[in-house]
């Protein structure tokens, strides 16, 4: 019985970490000529949203598009990074381990510089 369990349980943690699909949709709002950013190159403004996913990943319940961020903030040059950090783990261990679901988060990370 507690072998069982263990299994489970190293089952359910590996699932959490490796499984998810969890797009996000760099885009620019339509229409706007917007540049890349290099790892290395000067960003005023930074910003993090969470993106709230369901079925591991493959249906996004919140916009996972960078576009409105892009617009609302009127940047011209952006960066962005996704990723699957501590508060995103904790939250898939919590919704999946305790309620089964299948929800997930993941952190998108969006640094630029606004238009004079």
């Amino acid at each position: 019985m507690k072998k069982t369990l263990l299994l489970s349980l190293i089952g359910l943690f590996l699932i959490t970490i490796f499984s998810g699909c969890a797009t996000v949709i760099v885009s620019a709002p339509h229409g706007e000529k917007i540049s890349l950013l290099s790892e290395t190159d000067l960003a005023t403004f930074k910003t993090t949203k969470k993106v709230w996913y369901a079925l591991w990943g493959l249906v996004p319940l919140t916009n996972n598009s960078t576009a409105p961020v892009i617009q609302q903030y009127n940047l011209e040059s952006v960066r962005v990074k996704t990723k699957y950090d501590v508060v995103d783990y904790l939250i898939g261990v919590f919704l999946n381990g305790i309620i089964p679901t299948t929800i997930m988060t993941k952190t998108v990370e969006i640094e630029g510089n606004p238009r004079k």
